[in-house]
């Protein structure tokens, strides 16, 4: 489903409105030995979804209208409420090619994407063991681009511009309160978190007049230490 930008940040927008007057109904009382809540600094997420490429015609040579995202991010929290960090990601899918010249099928095509987004993130986050937590953020994208076509030579460069994103954390902890000790103990995880996003890049091939944007639906765990 396609999902404008506007109607992105109005979602958003509502939802951190919403959190902020319920949080104290989703706000946890510290335990004793934790009064005062260990303040994470580090974020590190694995996520996995679809991508909805801005090519017009992408089913016809590739059978459906979306492929694979995979990415992973690390960032550094200049508050609690803001982050600046990086992402790389992978897009692939291999489909059939075309040849105009004469109307017919050409030979198999291997298509991939790797966007390396330096962004800045804004997370609604007020309570200590706050269970929802919504953000927004977006930056700059530097878009590597590889096609591989059967029999002929392969394409590849890199072109930059811009993402943003957009989506909502749910905090795992109070569901597995020994396995959070555990972590923590272990490998100095505070939080842990699944979360699901939209995000929107925007990139060009100018020589070669093709739109190598598109949008992902993604789901994933992030950890806080």
């Amino acid at each position: 489903m396609y999902i404008t930008a506007n109607k992105l940040v109005q979602l958003v927008t509502l939802i951190l409105i919403s959190v902020l007057q319920i949080s104290s109904a989703y706000a946890k009382s510290a335990d004793k030995k934790n009064a005062i809540a260990e303040k994470p600094s580090w974020t590190l997420e694995f996520k996995i979804g679809r991508f909805e490429p801005d090519i017009d015609n992408w089913e016809t040579f590739y059978g459906n209208d979306y492929t694979h995202d995979l990415a992973g991010a690390f960032s550094y929290k200049l508050l609690e409420q803001i982050e600046f960090g990086l992402q790389g990601g992978w897009i692939r899918d291999r489909g059939q090619g075309f040849l105009p010249s004469n109307n017919i099928a050409g030979g198999r095509v291997k298509y991939q994407l790797f966007p390396l987004n330096a962004f800045v993130l804004f997370r609604g986050i007020y309570t200590p063991n706050q269970w929802f937590v919504p953000y927004i953020g977006g930056g700059f994208s530097r878009t590597y681009y590889k096609i591989n076509i059967e029999n002929q030579s392969s394409i590849d460069g890199a072109e930059n511009g811009t993402h943003y994103r957009a989506g909502i954390q749910f905090l795992l902890n109070n569901i597995n309160k020994k396995g959070t000790r555990n972590l923590r103990k272990s490998y100095g995880i505070i939080n842990t978190y699944f979360f699901i996003e939209v995000q929107e890049l925007k990139a060009e091939v100018g020589s070669l007049n093709l739109d190598i944007g598109g949008r992902s639906t993604m789901m994933g765990i992030l950890l806080e230490y």
